[in-house]
């Protein structure tokens, strides 16, 4: 089974995403993202969803330590925000961009198309 890690401070969403993948996917759900370094090292995620904005962490930032770091740059990154985001600005850190507020079906298409690629 695939394992998903999702790192998202607004507990709402954070459970909704979890709900929505658990029943396909071992997730690990993680709202506060002080150590997000040992969970991934830890869970060994096959696909990473991010929210931009989590406080005093920047989820561009991880997800660009995750991309230039030869142990986690295979997992797949998706990159979620309730900012309007240019997609093409974020092409070199994530596969794929999510904005929220997000449908069902959108949201797990996406899911699926990452881990294809």
């Amino acid at each position: 089974m695939r394992k998903v890690l999702i790192i998202e401070d607004d507990i709402d969403i954070l459970n909704v995403m979890t709900t929505i993948l658990k029943d396909n996917y071992q997730v690990l759900p993680i709202s506060s993202p002080r150590q997000w370094k040992n969970d991934v090292e830890e869970f060994q995620p096959d696909i990473a969803i991010i929210d931009v904005h989590l406080g005093d962490e920047d989820g561009i930032n991880i997800c660009r330590e995750l991309k230039s770091d030869s142990k986690t740059s295979h997992i797949k990154l998706v990159v979620t925000s309730a900012l309007v985001i240019q997609p093409e600005r974020l092409k070199e850190y994530c596969d794929a961009y999510l904005e929220k507020p997000f449908e069902i079906d959108n949201f797990t298409e996406i899911i699926e198309d990452v881990q294809l690629k």
